[in-house]
């Protein structure tokens, strides 16, 4: 595309030969009447000189800018230099040699300016931009362009080489705070950790905007916050907090709880859509996955309104029953949670059946003490239940406080450290007692209510209601009661 506006007295002033002004067309670059290239950012640069300047070539100059970040103990860091010619900090890279692609050129200068060595299979690389950058040495007839490579590697010493002053590891919550990138290395970085980073990356490099909410309810052994960054995004952060709990057993026992929630969403992410898409473990004891916020739609409960309740209800059960027949890898460091089931519920019964009725009496449940009268006769029935075959897999501890649902989006379920493998129809069964206990009708489901199962639950429940808290607060042992009572109404119909 010709430019006629801009002419010139050419005599004695290089201009570009006939190939490569064919080059410049055939990138579909606009060039003046002269054949020069024109700065597709021209009208948006003021004072451009009107001269190729210093840069070896007319028109695009391609460059490469390595976006590198690793985690050291501390958190995400990422690799900057600081530049002899100007002493500004920014983001190694250079010029792409002739033959080399992108990558190979982000290697080479990462090796030479910060003895970085990169091989294949120890990183990950992603292209987040292409195109012109804001530099000093853009004139009207010839800019760079850079490709930007956002890379993860292992962290490993580095030191300055090539025109470098300083190269280092930089935390990467602290970038913001530099003065002044080089010229648009701060925007490149930006755009990388906003649309590729991982959630750790984003609360980090983003620390002064985030805003934090505290949702309701949940495990009391764990910290809950949800942080709403910049970028529009929600994470839920999870973190396992050993101070809530009364002996190290049982902070251990938690913190290894987490660790197998991680693996549960590690081998469902790609096979089942009713979980959240992305999930990260970070320091150890944090859980990091999409935030479903209520202010973004989502419910975490039944509906009030009756048709939407009842649609609720059936896509929740039809999401449990599409979830069944995942392929799992049981974790290890986890007793099985169907044993656990047993032993901490009705296993415990013969020497807890004294503090669990004295419970039961002193609740303000209606129906505990009924269930505290039963309690002996159910404990008989339970020693009578065939071994059931673990051939499916379950949550284990499917509730609607576990269920995010939106008209629009469908289910999500969390909190998954309980899955197992498991006798078929558990989650529905444990769905339909919750539903249940919030005051819903449930009898065009009852064909999907497995009552042994149910059976399993209320000694479960109850067996852990007599478990001591960190404070005086009861609510979640008397949500347990009445779970237990909820499983036992259902039981007597």
């Amino acid at each position: 595309m010709k430019c006629p506006e801009l002419r010139a007295n050419t005599a004695n002033v290089e201009l570009p030969t006939h190939e490569e002004q064919e080059g410049f067309l055939a990138l579909g670059l606009t060039t003046d009447n002269n054949g020069r290239p024109l700065h597709p950012w021209r009208y948006d640069i003021p004072d451009l000189p009107s001269t190729k300047g210093d840069l070896w070539k007319w028109g695009p100059n391609y460059t490469v800018d390595p976006i590198v970040l690793s985690q050291d103990n501390d958190g995400p860091v990422i690799l900057l230099i600081q530049r002899g010619d100007c002493g500004q900090w920014a983001l190694p890279g250079g010029f792409v040699d002739s033959g080399e692609n992108p990558l190979e050129a982000a290697r080479r200068e990462l090796r030479e300016e910060t003895s970085l060595e990169i091989t294949d299979g120890e990183s990950t690389a992603h292209v987040c931009y292409q195109g012109p950058v804001h530099d000093r040495r853009s004139t009207m007839y010839a800019w760079p362009e850079t490709t930007s490579i956002l890379m993860h590697v292992p962290t490993a010493p580095v030191a300055a080489g090539d025109d470098a002053m300083t190269a280092q590891w930089v935390p990467l919550k602290d970038v913001r705070l530099l003065p002044g990138l080089y010229g648009s290395h701060g925007t490149l970085i930006d755009m990388a950790i906003r649309d590729s980073g991982t959630f750790h990356e984003q609360l980090e490099y983003f620390s002064n905007q985030v805003e934090f909410s505290q949702p309701t309810g949940g495990h009391m052994g764990y910290t809950r916050h949800i942080a709403s960054l910049p970028t529009g995004r929600r994470v839920f952060i999870k973190r396992h907090d050993a101070d809530k709990f009364t002996d190290e057993t049982r902070a251990q026992h938690s913190k290894r709880y987490l660790h197998k929630e991680h693996h549960v969403y590690q081998q469902l992410s790609d096979t089942s859509p009713h979980t959240p898409d992305h999930i990260e473990l970070t320091n150890d004891s944090t859980l990091l996955l999409e935030a479903y916020d209520p202010r973004d739609g989502w419910q975490w409960k039944a509906p009030l309104d009756i048709t939407e309740r009842r649609r609720y209800i059936h896509e929740v059960i039809e999401a449990l029953r599409t979830i069944e027949p995942a392929r799992y890898e049981p974790f290890v460091d986890v007793k099985p949670s169907y044993h656990t089931i047993i032993d901490e519920g009705w296993g415990a019964y013969p020497t807890a059946r004294t503090r669990i009725i004295e419970k039961l009496h002193r609740s303000s449940v209606e129906g505990a003490r009924a269930l505290a009268d039963s309690l002996d006769e159910l404990y008989e029935r339970t020693q009578h239940l065939p071994s059931p075959e673990l051939t499916h897999f379950a949550h284990y501890d499917v509730r609607q406080s576990n269920i995010a649902w939106h008209p629009e989006h469908g289910v999500r379920i969390v909190d998954w450290s309980w899955a197992d493998p498991a006798p078929k129809g558990v989650d529905t069964t444990s769905f339909l007692i919750d539903i249940h206990k919030a005051g819903y009708s449930i009898d065009e489901h009852m064909p999907d209510f497995n009552a042994e199962h149910a059976l399993i639950l209320i000694g479960f429940w109850l067996g852990h209601s007599i478990w001591p808290t960190p404070t005086h607060d009861q609510t979640v042992r008397e949500h347990q009661i009445s779970s237990a009572v909820a499983a036992f109404q259902l039981l007597n119909q």
